[in-house]
């Protein structure tokens, strides 16, 4: 792959037909993430706001773990992977590309408010990795 010269005059990145593909991820999502955990995120970004504090609950329970030979009581893998997989969830809904996470518009504001919450419910320890 060859990149743009990012100092061309009037480079449109919109148009560059790399922008529509879909990055590659190594290991696939499927590896990163349990499939209990991705489909908890995936109702609750399909319901409404009120619910997202059960989620947020369970997800902080997910990501803790004992402490590691890191000296983190956070299993910091899964933490990037979920943050990455509820902004893409945000970003499919609002743009209507891949699968939907909902029919209901702002679906986007609710992957944002749902980082923000699990912001707001983790340690100092936790939410430097997100």
């Amino acid at each position: 792959m060859q990149l743009p010269d990012p100092f061309t005059p009037d480079l449109k990145v919109e148009l560059l037909p790399e922008v529509s593909q879909h990055p590659r991820i190594s290991p696939p999502m499927n590896k990163l993430i349990p499939e209990h955990v991705k489909k908890e995120v995936d109702l609750c970004l399909s319901r409404n706001e009120d619910s997202m504090d059960a989620t947020v609950a369970f997800l902080k329970q997910q990501v803790m773990q004992t402490e590691s030979m890191t000296g983190s009581f956070y299993n910091v893998s899964l933490v990037n992977a979920l943050v990455f997989y509820i902004g893409l969830k945000g970003i499919e809904s609002e743009s209507g590309t891949g699968q939907k996470t909902s029919s209901r518009p702002g679906a986007k504001a609710a992957s944002i408010n749902l980082c923000a919450l699990l912001l707001k419910e983790l340690d100092p320890g936790g939410y430097h990795i997100v």
